[in-house]
């Protein structure tokens, strides 16, 4: 308080501190995705899920699941639709986490993220371009958050 009037003082800090956290924008689109269970040797396991992606970025993709995987277990993930790529792209990725959804029936879903692994930067920027193909129209048609 400066007499009766609030004051509020403001200094330029000294040094500024850049937090990211992210390396990449997700964006919500539905690719096809087939997943499966990798074991320690790099085999598939058990049958595989192919579902819908709720997001996508370049270094990962969300998926819904009617059952939990394992943060830290390992998947075969296969895309579909991503252009430039013949219509599928096939990489490995990991479990990073798992949170538990109702689905608006009453139902237990589960939401798994995935990491990429492994992926080669030429893959990475052809998902990284598909991604911004997809910005531009969903701005183009009013629909930028």
């Amino acid at each position: 308080m400066d007499g009766n009037i609030s004051v509020w003082r403001v200094e330029r800090p000294e040094m500024v501190e850049r937090h990211q956290n992210r390396q990449f924008v997700r964006i919500h689109v539905g690719q096809e995705v087939r997943v499966r269970l990798v074991d320690e040797d790099g085999r598939a396991e058990g049958d595989p899920l192919l579902t819908k992606s709720i997001d996508l970025s370049g270094n990962g993709v969300c998926f819904p699941a009617r059952r939990p995987f394992t943060v830290g277990s390992h998947l075969e993930v296969v895309l579909y639709g991503i252009p430039q790529e013949g219509d599928m792209l096939e990489t490995a990725g990991h479990v990073v986490r798992c949170d538990e959804h109702e689905d608006g029936g009453g139902k237990t879903i589960y939401h798994v993220g995935v990491g990429f692994e492994h992926m080669s930067q030429s893959d990475v920027n052809k998902i990284v371009r598909y991604l911004f193909a997809v910005q531009r129209k969903d701005i183009a048609r009013g629909m930028h958050a």
